[in-house]
């Protein structure tokens, strides 16, 4: 087999499908860059001649089913997304009609008895949105439709018959409602301020949506989970499709250690930043006004050598409009870069203010700040995922388009934990580290993301409302146990960045020597980049070199998948040849 790209994804977004291309978005975070991408452009796919054709909610519209009974007859390998009823014999399945046809905003139970699904990360998750009701005939279940958290209908949510696999919810529209919330809950729409808290914050997004019990599950990211166990079984028996890991050097998850200015001093910032070397860790302060007028710019150059980072603080108000915002933040993001001399690329918000919808993420893409941390837990929350996952995500707008900015949600906070403002009860410095512990030990065991806290300098050095800094002391030393990496956050999003634009070309399997050759073509230096390898052929990868020379390989138990990681430097612009082997015989 030699193909530029042996996946090939069909989207075709429309009023109806508005997120479909939010399945490309998917498939680069889950580190399929082997993949050639057809958009609003079905009818010219030759969908037979990839090894598997994916083929979104809008697409599968278009799609006459035909076609689709074509390229399985051919041997070719489908998944579909919410098909129409008349894909049902291609899927084993029949699509109820009339009443109870559709199950809104209901659950997923996922089948741990299944082959691909073994020791899956979390078996229930939401699925906001529309999702639809088939009756199973002859399809193996993934998946089931729930009306209730772990309480599964008869009804599939994700099955496979033969080579087609089918998800009966748009999985594309269910990740932006779980990353970037309900576009109708916006500040500058009908409900503003949903959960009356008296602030126009991220979390008004979720109202009514988030699942208390699921708060500690990434979901957006475990649904993606379960769109990898089906490529992968679907192409179990054909040849082997590389993969992207989400971080460098193979590290199973990463520590993200960041803070407000709030009041603090430069004695509060330098006791943080012992601390955290003392651990071999970075930190990046956000500042406020008077921070950014008060600190020395050399002292914050020199901080930044040292691997740390900064950026902006703003306040604009408990309430403001999408316009006021967007003035002060520029305002302040101009006074920082003009005292510092550099430009930043990250921050959060003082009291986490978020207006609008899309409007926000536009706002910092134009102004340079490409990651925002503003996704925090408030009102009712004191922990978890806000966005549903513990990776970067990009926003999208209005019109289904990606945005040049990403949110890296903030999963606990000190001044949540350590106070009643929230509603729920005190916890102390204890509980608060245990939790920290259980959610770094799922990150690096099952879920593989970023454990992301805030801790404000102020409350670390002790003058502050939530003393803290045992629990901060406890979080850097368990990440250190576990082996993960600390990372600032203009390191993370420039891996984050060229890792998504990274390119994989050039993709031949030559069966007769069981082996692969691909290219890697990154726009900046990538240090470290992890590459995936699934077995073939019974057996995983023998040998494999990169730019002509020995590559070593490490077995490593991610998503219960046998995959073997090799890790590469990759420098700007130059393309880096790979040849994997798997039957250990050199390539003629």
């Amino acid at each position: 087999m030699s193909v530029a790209s042996p996946v090939l994804l069909l989207t075709a977004p429309d009023e109806a499908h508005v997120f479909d291309r939010a399945l490309r978005e998917a498939l680069i975070t889950e580190g399929y860059h082997c993949h050639h991408y057809c958009d609003s452009r079905v009818a010219d796919a030759e969908l037979a001649a990839y090894a598997v054709t994916i083929v979104s909610a809008g697409a599968a519209a278009r799609l006459p089913s035909q076609r689709a009974a074509d390229c399985l007859a051919s041997g070719g390998k489908l998944v579909v997304f919410q098909p129409p009823g008349d894909w049902g014999p291609l899927l084993g399945m029949q699509r109820l009609q009339g009443n109870y046809a559709v199950a809104r905003d209901a659950f997923i139970a996922v089948e741990p008895g299944h082959p691909w699904t073994t020791d899956f990360p979390w078996l229930d998750l939401q699925c906001p949105g529309h999702n639809h009701v088939w009756a199973n005939q002859t399809a193996q279940v993934l998946a089931w439709t729930a009306g209730q958290a772990g309480e599964r209908s008869a009804y599939p949510a994700v099955a496979v018959n033969g080579n087609a696999a089918v998800f009966t919810y748009d999985l594309a529209d269910v990740l932006v409602r779980l990353q970037q919330g309900r576009p109708e809950l916006a500040t500058n729409r009908t409900d503003p301020d949903a959960n009356r808290d008296g602030k126009f914050c991220a979390d008004d997004l979720f109202e009514g949506q988030r699942c208390f019990s699921l708060r500690h599950v990434p979901q957006a990211d475990v649904h993606r989970d379960l769109l990898v166990r089906v490529i992968r079984g679907l192409t179990a028996d054909g040849p082997p499709l590389p993969r992207l890991w989400h971080f460098p050097h193979a590290a199973p998850a990463l520590l993200f250690l960041d803070g407000d200015g709030d009041a603090m001093t430069w004695e509060d910032l330098e006791l943080v930043i012992s601390t955290v070397e003392e651990f071999g860790a970075r930190y990046t302060l956000y500042m406020m006004t008077a921070e950014i007028e008060a600190f020395d710019p050399s002292a914050i150059a020199a901080l930044r050598a040292r691997g740390h980072d900064f950026g902006p603080h703003p306040w604009t108000g408990s309430q403001p409009t999408p316009e006021a915002w967007a003035a002060e933040v520029g305002a302040v993001t101009g006074r920082f870069r003009r005292k510092f001399g550099f430009a930043p690329v990250a921050l959060r918000t003082h009291c986490i203010i978020f207006p609008g919808w899309d409007e926000s993420p536009r706002v910092l893409s134009g102004l340079g700040l490409r990651l925002d941390t503003n996704f925090c837990n408030g009102y009712r929350y004191q922990s978890g995922y806000l966005n549903g996952s513990a990776l970067p995500a990009r926003f999208f707008d209005r019109q289904g388009l990606p945005l040049d900015c990403y949110e890296q949600s903030t999963v606990q906070m000190e001044d949540g934990a350590g106070t009643p403002k929230v509603l729920l009860p005190v916890q102390t410095q204890e509980q608060a580290l245990a939790l920290s512990r259980r959610l770094m030990d799922d990150l690096a065991g099952k879920y593989h993301g970023v454990f992301h806290p805030y801790f404000h300098p102020i409350n670390l050095a002790g003058r502050g409302a939530v003393p803290c800094l045992d629990w901060f002391r406890g979080v850097l030393a368990h990440a250190r146990d576990l082996g993960l990496t600390s990372v600032s956050a203009r390191e993370w999003l420039q891996f984050t960045e060229s890792r998504a634009a990274t390119q994989i070309s050039d993709y031949a399997w030559e069966a007769e020597t069981e082996t692969l050759t691909f290219s890697l073509t990154a726009p900046d230096d990538l240090t470290g980049l992890t590459v995936l390898l699934p077995p073939c052929c019974g057996r995983p990868p023998q040998a494999a070199t990169a730019g002509g020379k020995t590559v070593a390989m490490a077995s490593v138990s991610y998503e219960d998948g046998g995959w073997t990681a090799l890790t590469v430097d990759v420098s700007a612009g130059e393309p880096l040849s790979l040849t994997v082997s798997y039957s250990g015989r050199p390539k003629d």
